[in-house]
């Protein structure tokens, strides 16, 4: 008797339904990616100008256990001798600068709080930025920044 060999029908059925479940899997995938990417290419939402400042403030905070600002809040010093400074739609750094399409930005010395017997000196920045100069989208940010104190 000879053997037979060939795919039968079944095993032909069976390939095909497997296949068409590993074409489904990977639309499925594929569809969930593209749907990411197109969230990616959005406007910034954290634009890289407000990552640069925070970096070297925070940096700076972290320093210092002072800080004194101007009346107007357009600048803040620390103790250290570093100066923060708002000006013509900037913000610089010892007057260097650090951040450009800024609409406004103020500094101010919110009321320090004690936990224990440690003072801690909190300092709030109110900043807002340009997003995007086509659209004129601006992203506002409030943050307290607590000075070092130990």
């Amino acid at each position: 008797m000879k053997t037979q060999k060939g795919v039968t029908l079944i095993s032909l059925i069976l390939y095909i339904a497997v296949f068409m479940i590993i074409i489904a899997v990977m639309t499925t995938i594929s569809d969930y990616f593209y749907e990411n990417v197109a969230e990616i290419k959005e406007p910034l939402k954290y634009p890289a100008e407000f990552n640069k400042f925070n970096m070297f403030f925070i940096n700076d905070v972290k320093k210092n256990k002072s800080a004194v600002t101007n009346e107007n809040g357009t600048a803040i010093r620390f103790d250290d001798g570093v100066t923060y400074t708002y000006s013509d739609g900037k913000i610089y750094r010892n007057d260097v600068e650090i951040a450009k399409n800024v609409k406004d930005a103020r500094f101010y010395m919110v009321d320090s709080y004690y936990v224990g017997d440690v003072e801690k000196e909190i300092v709030n920045v109110q900043i807002l930025f340009l997003n995007d100069p086509r659209t004129q989208e601006e992203i506002q940010a409030g943050i307290d920044y607590i000075l070092k104190y130990w």
